[in-house]
């Protein structure tokens, strides 16, 4: 799997690159954080490399046959927190590819939290892009 994701991150910096794609989550130093993530991980795996980036990241998520993006940041930072996150446990085994599905089929931005006494993580400006 690593070859896989390292694979994965070197087409979303490609794509970042040649098309000039915006990255709309900023950190408060300014820089725009990307965390890579493959479909088949788990949902925890995703949450603790945007943890470890500071708790904000443009995520891209290589499915199957194209990418997906979306913006994270801690919910104590964003304008609408959600007051019911989804509850996440570390040994959960539900993949980034699910959640995906179910960022496409929600009107509103999504609140998710690592079960660990942090801050919620928000998820908001959902796209579907194509692999380049």
């Amino acid at each position: 799997m690593n070859e896989e994701l390292n694979d994965a991150r070197r087409q979303v910096h490609a794509l970042i690159g040649l098309n000039a794609l915006p990255l709309p989550v900023v950190n408060n130093d300014g820089d725009a954080v990307v965390v890579v993530a493959l479909a088949d991980e788990s949902v925890p795996v995703l949450i603790d490399r945007i943890r470890q980036s500071g708790g904000y990241a443009n995520v891209f998520v290589k499915m199957s046959d194209y990418l997906v993006q979306f913006g994270m940041i801690e919910s104590s930072c964003a304008l609408d927190e959600d007051p019911n996150p989804i509850r996440v446990y570390q040994d959960n085994t539900a993949t980034v590819g699910a959640f995906v599905d179910f960022l496409s089929q929600s009107d509103s931005p999504v609140g998710i939290e690592l079960i660990a006494g942090q801050s919620p993580l928000k998820v908001s400006q959902t796209k579907v892009l194509s692999m380049v």
